[in-house]
């Protein structure tokens, strides 16, 4: 039992596995001339980008590798079903809020109502009620 000391066999290096392209056959262009090829290579290098541009495109690029990233995750059968079934259903928190909704405008309106009787019978007080306080 070795806790702190160094394995005496050193770690084999596990062989590695190079898979080669074979070739496709035909190249669709020509090869470009050298001059051609490092005309394009300074193009590529002296493309100079504002702050703002070079934002831009890391935020669009960056979008664009989430976006991929999420619908391959999110495009598995089984959460695609489950996400259908979700949205299908009834759930009891949409009559609750229609019923709240409702509940507040009914007591609201028989509030209103009886506070609308009390204003017009104001004047009309009992006799017998003018002198007790």
């Amino acid at each position: 039992m070795a806790l702190f000391r160094r394995n005496s066999q050193p770690a084999t290096p596990e062989p590695t596995t190079t898979l080669e392209s074979a070739p496709t056959g035909k190249k669709d262009r020509p090869t470009p001339t050298r001059k051609e090829a490092e005309a394009a290579r300074r193009q590529r290098m002296t493309t100079t980008l504002s702050k703002k541009q070079a934002r831009a495109a890391a935020s669009r690029q960056s979008r664009s590798e989430r976006m991929k990233t999420i619908s391959a995750r999110e495009a598995v059968p089984g959460k695609v079903l489950m996400r259908d079934y979700i949205d299908a259903r009834f759930n009891l928190g949409e009559f609750l809020l229609l019923s709240v909704v409702v509940i507040l405008a009914v007591d609201s309106a028989r509030q209103l109502l009886a506070r609308g009787d009390l204003d017009r019978n104001a004047g009309d007080v009992p006799v017998h009620h003018r002198g007790v306080r």
